[in-house]
């Protein structure tokens, strides 16, 4: 479970902005909404199942995003793209106050039961710092500290990560200054870092907006499914195509079925961390292109408007709709996100969705009935329609607005002083109470005839 990320110095983000899930003292009119949106993480925590970030165009909501894109990235290849750093850290360059400052990363997040408090600081050359806290009883405890080529090992609560200490030390190559100290223990097999690299690895972060990776891994992993998840699939789709009767996918590249039936087995696998095994062994065969051809089957009527005995197939990518293919590529991580829970992040998430199926996708996730193991759902949106008390609470609704100065600013609804619990929280957005929206010069200027 995720808790909060925190970000600093990266591309429009100048200071350090926050992300959390973890839920305030807010209650909403609705009781309902409290009950579902909310569950108890720890003793002490309840956290949100669902957020929500608004803003203007260019106002850096997307940048949030690509922060925990690269931070994932760093953790899961600084061992062995040593070219990494140089293309994931873009410190925010509107001010002479971080020229010479690195990018930090600190992620909040819940493991086999246990709260961790992980994080970085790196410029383009190197990791400057890096430390891993954890509360494995009420007070949070150090497991490793690390500033440039120096490091500190708990030896009580990381005892085997100390018993590398000295290999670290050494002139090792694996342990190099532009790669994590994270990654290098995983790297070495140490139990709890190969956990904490696999639990980001998995977390799926899309732009939701002609996402080729995310259309590339539906498409192998629903060949590899051998069909069990095509019914439900195709029932989502549905409800964007009411024509659509069958979906098939379709590859004549042999090289892919050896793949696909060791995919197949991992699919039947229900251990958590299936998913970060099944994009490693997809790196064999996904590529930029789209590896597979979807079928979709229509039916078709007589003159008398009577179905036909045979359907016909439509090419999705030719002849299917924008929207049809948006709920297809996310599809397979709807599913499988709300059956094993975990964390889903999207950007332009209601790009090529009609506002009555973003609000189906969040309800997906507030509803305990289709969401038992309290997946988490954070999404970038315009779609005001979702601004509503009855869909989410006020700590569920964040804005980003940008200042004249180009750095981009975190907030959520929750701190505005005054808002009813049954306020009109779209309304409101959109006559600028909350900020976060376009200052709109008068296009018709533009137009006129100089005289």
């Amino acid at each position: 479970m995720l808790l909060e990320f925190s970000i600093g110095n990266f591309m429009s983000i100048k200071d350090l902005e926050t992300i959390r899930f973890v839920a305030t003292s807010v209650v909403s009119k609705d009781k309902e909404v409290d009950a579902n949106n909310v569950f108890q993480a720890t003793s002490k925590i309840k956290l949100l199942k669902t957020l929500a970030i608004y803003g203007a165009n260019a106002s850096g909501k997307s940048n949030f995003i690509k922060a925990m894109i690269f931070f994932k990235s760093i953790i899961q290849n600084s061992v062995t793209e040593s070219e990494l750093l140089k293309h994931a850290i873009q410190p925010f360059a509107l001010s002479t106050e971080t020229t010479d400052k690195p990018t930090y990363f600190q992620a909040f997040f819940q493991l086999n039961g246990r709260i961790y408090r992980y994080g970085f600081e790196a410029t383009n050359q190197e990791i400057v710092s890096e430390w891993l806290f954890a509360t494995p009883n009420e007070r949070e405890v150090v497991y490793f500290k690390r500033s440039f080529q120096n490091v500190e090992i708990n030896k009580k609560q990381f005892p085997e990560a100390h018993k590398l200490q000295s290999l670290l030390l050494a002139k090792n190559p694996v342990f190099r200054k532009n790669a994590l100290l994270l990654t290098t223990l995983a790297a070495f097999n140490n139990q709890l870092a190969d956990a904490i690299v696999r639990y980001w690895v998995s977390i799926p972060i899309f732009s939701g907006l002609m996402d080729v990776l995310m259309r590339n891994l539906t498409d192998f992993i629903l060949f590899a499914s051998k069909d069990d998840l095509l019914p439900k699939i195709l029932q989502l789709l549905q409800t964007a195509d009411i024509g659509l009767s069958a979906i098939q996918i379709v590859d004549e590249a042999k090289e892919n079925e050896a793949v696909g039936d060791q995919m197949h087995k991992l699919l039947a696998d229900k251990h958590p961390q299936k998913t970060e095994r099944m994009y490693k062994l997809m790196e064999e065969v996904v590529t930029g292109q789209h590896p597979k051809k979807v079928l979709t089957f229509h039916q078709k009527f007589d003159a008398d408007k009577q179905p036909l005995a045979k359907n016909v197939s439509f090419d999705l990518d030719v002849q299917g709709s924008e929207g049809t293919k948006k709920l297809y590529e996310m599809s397979y991580f709807l599913f499988q996100v709300l059956e094993m829970g975990g964390v889903l992040i999207m950007d332009e998430f209601d790009a090529r969705l009609h506002p009555k199926l973003s609000k189906k996708i969040i309800e997906l996730f507030n509803d305990p009935n289709t969401n038992p193991k309290n997946a988490q759902l954070l999404v970038v949106t315009h779609d005001t329609n979702l601004l509503s008390a009855q869909l989410f609470r006020r700590d569920q609704i964040l804005f980003v607005e940008k200042d004249k100065y180009g750095a981009s600013h975190c907030y959520v609804l929750a701190q505005f002083k005054g808002v009813r619990n049954d306020a009109s929280f779209e309304t409101d957005y959109l006559m600028g109470r909350y900020g976060a929206v376009p200052a709109l010069n008068d296009f018709i200027t533009l137009f006129e005839t100089q005289k």
